[in-house]
């Protein structure tokens, strides 16, 4: 064995080889990675106008990057924009708002579009 039999290799997917699952009407999710025995997912998140996901607990922490459009939590009062970057501890619960704000109860015009791309890293504690 060499050194360079040691060294753990890059693993590559081109866009078009992890397919979009449809998570509920306009909202699509892409599974990016996951590491089960670390608790890790990767994913990329499309959520159509007025989506709203299940309220949820989030075991472990949750960093997430908007990429376009705008989301919101309906308990909260940010809204995470493109270029916004959110990170929720473990124990935190969420109960998103999908992208166009349409069905939201403030006034928040989404100058994107009406969808919102997201990149969530979380981590499971289990």
């Amino acid at each position: 064995m060499t050194l360079l039999d040691a060294i753990p290799t890059a693993r590559h997917r081109g866009a078009d080889e992890l397919p979009w699952v449809n998570i509920g009407g306009d909202s699509f999710m892409k599974v990016l990675q996951v590491r089960v025995e670390e608790g890790l997912w990767v994913v990329l998140s499309r959520f159509g106008p007025g989506y709203t996901v299940q309220t949820h607990k989030h075991t472990g922490q949750v960093y997430a990057y908007t990429i376009s459009g705008a989301w919101a939590y309906r308990e909260s009062d940010f809204v995470n924009r493109a270029g916004s970057y959110l990170f929720e501890p473990a124990g935190s619960v969420g109960y998103e708002k999908g992208g166009g704000l349409g069905s939201m109860p403030r006034s928040v015009k989404d100058t994107d579009s009406n969808v919102a791309h997201i990149k969530f890293i979380a981590f499971a504690n289990r």
